[in-house]
This record gives C-alpha cells, structure tokens and sequence, in this order.
C-alpha cells in the first residue's frame, strides 16, 4: 500500500483525495478538520500561506483502535476508499 503524506496539501486537493470532513473547527488563525470513520480518525490542522493565504495542512494525527503504524496506514485507505465510493 503506498503512503501519502498529506502535509502541504491545500483544502481543494484535500476534499479531492478525502471528501468533506466529517468536522471542522475554526482554530484562527488555522482550521482543524476531523475525518472519522468506523475506528479510525484522522486530524488535521490547516494554516494559511503566507504568501497565498490558501489553507494547507501542517500537521496531522491518525489514531485507530489499534495505533499500529500499519494499522494507521489502513485507516487513511479506508477513509480515501469511503470518499472514493461516495
């Protein structure tokens, strides 16, 4: 399975990739998004460029019912495959 590291993604290539997340939260001046899914989420905080002010991901934790790194590798294809098949 490959891995994708989505730090440096924007919101547009994020919903692409993941759908809408399941919530948001305003963090000015960043954003926090959650996608959730049976077991697994994934949590994201986004920032603005300075130079575009688009939001892209900084950072983000996947936490499972098991935090196995293959297991959080699963849960991120299982949340693509949700967006995927909407």
């Amino acid at each position: 399975m490959n891995d994708i590291d989505l730090v440096g993604m924007d919101e547009s290539q994020l919903q692409a990739l993941m759908g809408p997340p399941s919530s948001q939260h305003d963090l000015s001046p960043g954003k926090e998004w959650l996608y959730r899914h049976g077991a697994c989420t994934v949590d994201l905080t986004l920032y603005p460029d300075i130079k575009t002010q688009a939001y892209r991901v900084l950072s983000y934790e996947v936490t499972s019912d098991n935090d196995t790194g293959d297991r959080k590798r699963y849960c991120l294809a299982d949340l693509r495959a949700v967006a995927q098949a909407k």
